[in-house]
């Protein structure tokens, strides 16, 4: 999974990865999410990691174009995991994925989350 791509976004076992690095933009955020979708109907996997350890903290825009993309797959029954470096991301995430998903400081309880029934 190493990459110098801003955004990857691949299954790895029964969980969809979604990566992203660099500054976290609205256009990062929509191209994540148009791969994250794609992999879905693809795959038919529901279970996402987004990994964020390498994302850089943006302006609160962003979580406003998160919560719209939310909007738009609010049909799918995703369960998704947000990995993040700190607490100010954290808090960020948690406003911008909202209640459909749960945030994580570490890899191990994100994953065994997801893979929880």
């Amino acid at each position: 999974m190493e990459t110098d791509e801003p955004v990857w976004v691949g299954p790895v076992g029964d969980i969809i990865v979604a990566r992203l690095q660099g500054p976290s933009t609205p256009a990062l955020l929509k191209e994540c999410h148009d791969r994250i979708v794609t992999v879905v109907n693809d795959t038919g996997c529901t279970r996402v990691l987004y990994h964020m350890l390498d994302l850089e903290p943006s302006p609160s825009g962003t979580i406003s174009e998160q919560q719209a993309l939310n909007r738009e797959i609010k049909q799918l029954p995703l369960k998704r995991a947000v990995l993040v470096p700190d607490a100010l991301l954290a808090f960020r995430a948690g406003m911008a994925f909202g209640c459909d998903s749960r945030v994580f400081s570490d890899i191990s309880s994100a994953i065994a989350w997801l893979k929880d029934a």
